[in-house]
């Protein structure tokens, strides 16, 4: 609603229907929409304070002003590294204004820093969780094409990454470049001035977070960048409204498929790309377990890693299994599954024909051992990632 707004102030119609379509058409919004994650409220917030400074440049009101200070505060609040592209919107609203109003918009950046400066004292040891992310190895294309433009993770199936939304997400961010240059190149200068608004957030909050992962350590991830997310939009928006040529168009077209389908890849029950890959349990249940089997996971004592994640992602693929080690389900108290402690089989008083486990590639088969023991035979075994699961079924 907010960039419809923005749109239709600054274009018209076609411009309401562009920038709305832009923005809920972006790749990153909608991963980080779907997966209910605090980079899309700071990616809403940034979308009101864009309408705020648009709204304010033309009509100024006090009570629009303190709607854009809050609006700014709320897009840093949620989420720390907003500063950046909105510090960009700031100085392109005082770029592009004159007079009174445009010290009224800086004073609003001003203010909303003030306001949020105590909550980021308060957090700046967190900043501390970004030193994982230096011993990460990306790419400069996936990071600097894929992650800033679509998905963060790569959907994975169980014997191999699927790397095509990596693929089609490279692809559109070519084609979005090609786009730019083209619309500018024909435009000869004309109708540049949106488009140069809505680039100065997208430089601060992209160019800076990829500048420092280069002399300084690592600290992109895709999902940081989610809050110039409106300004993308805006740019893009800005391209197909100016669009003439046929061919031109047709990229616009190509744009908007490939987001498209990067929205379906998206949709999947198991779009995050995991050493665990919690989908061969669950998919391998539906497919061949029968109800009353017992399933078992190698404990590992590890809260992350722990396969008991699949249970909890995808409870309904064990609702007819009897989990051995975990008669009764307890109350969910945290995101993740801690495993129960090792069970002692050879204790047990009764254990089913079937049974189904999961253990590590890289780990002691704990309960294999046992059911080999105990006269259980293994009949069939599927594995995951290198880094994964194998899930063997033993029958007695």
């Amino acid at each position: 609603m907010a960039m419809a707004g923005v749109g239709r102030r600054l274009v018209g119609r076609r411009g309401q229907l562009a920038y709305a379509a832009a923005y809920g058409l972006l790749p990153r919004t909608l991963l980080m929409a779907i997966e209910a994650r605090p980079y899309a409220m700071s990616s809403m917030f940034a979308a009101l304070a864009l309408l705020l400074v648009v709204v304010y440049r033309r009509r100024p009101s006090w009570l629009r002003w303190v709607g854009l200070v809050l609006a700014i505060a709320a897009a840093m609040l949620v989420h720390l590294y907003a500063a950046l592209p909105m510090a960009g919107l700031v100085a392109a609203a005082w770029f592009f204004t004159k007079g009174r109003r445009r010290w009224m918009l800086a004073a609003a950046g001003i203010v909303s820093a003030a306001l949020v400066a105590p909550f980021g004292v308060a957090t700046s040891r967190q900043l501390g969780q970004i030193g994982w992310l230096a011993s990460e190895k990306y790419s400069l294309i996936e990071t600097a094409l894929v992650q800033s433009w679509a998905a963060s993770r790569t959907p994975p199936v169980p014997e191999i990454s699927d790397r095509v939304p990596d693929a089609i997400a490279a692809a559109m961010a070519v084609v979005a470049a090609i786009l730019l240059i083209a619309v500018v190149v024909e435009s000869r200068g004309r109708h540049l001035r949106r488009l140069a608004f809505a680039l100065v957030p997208v430089a601060t909050g992209v160019g800076i977070l990829w500048i420092a992962s280069l002399v300084w350590t690592n600290v992109l991830q895709g999902r940081y960048l989610t809050p110039v997310a409106p300004f993308f939009a805006m740019a893009l928006a800005e391209l197909a409204i100016h669009a003439q040529r046929r061919w031109i168009r047709g990229l616009v077209i190509l744009l908007m498929v490939g987001s498209l389908t990067l929205f379906g890849f998206q949709q999947r029950t198991y779009a995050k790309a995991s050493g665990t890959d919690y989908n061969l349990m669950s998919r391998v249940m539906r497919q061949s377990a029968r109800a009353g089997d017992g399933f078992l996971i190698d404990p590992i004592q590890d809260w992350v890693f722990s396969y008991r994640g699949a249970v909890s992602v995808d409870p309904g693929a064990f609702s007819t299994l009897i989990d051995l080690a975990q008669p009764t389900k307890p109350p969910l108290d945290f995101a993740w599954a801690h495993d129960p402690p090792e069970l002692n089989l050879a204790a047990q008083e009764w254990l089913p024909p079937r049974i189904w486990v999961a253990s590590w590639h890289t780990r002691r088969a704990v309960y294999g051992s046992q059911l080999a023991e105990l006269g259980y035979h293994s009949v069939y075994a599927k594995s995951g990632v290198p880094q994964g699961h194998t899930i063997t079924l033993w029958e007695k």
